[in-house]
């Protein structure tokens, strides 16, 4: 994948590389593998999945090493994407006839 769905799923990717955690890159990797996966076979008319403004409030939180702070960014970041990672699968799955 070329362009912004690449530099997009980066900014994903770059906190489990700088973390140092094994685990959380082993969780990641597969999960941006999918979503890229996704992107190229639905080839969304929106190139925007989620409010990249929480990126800003997590990496930023990561920054000032606050990780209560760090954790509830993440949650919500995650609670936000859920939605539309939903909706992307459920194009995906009915374009590759995996519906169930």
């Amino acid at each position: 994948m070329k362009g912004w769905g690449s530099r997009n799923l980066q900014i994903h990717s770059l906190p489990a590389a700088l973390s140092g955690n094994r685990l959380y890159e082993a969780i990641l990797t597969p999960l941006l593998d999918l979503t890229r996966e996704m992107v190229l076979v639905v080839k969304p008319e929106q190139r925007v999945i989620h409010d990249h403004r929480d990126h800003r409030l997590i990496i930023d939180a990561v920054i000032s090493g606050d990780a209560q702070e760090s954790a509830e960014a993440m949650q919500k970041h995650i609670a936000r994407v859920g939605a539309s990672m939903s909706d992307l699968e459920k194009v995906y799955r009915k374009k590759k006839g995996l519906l169930l």
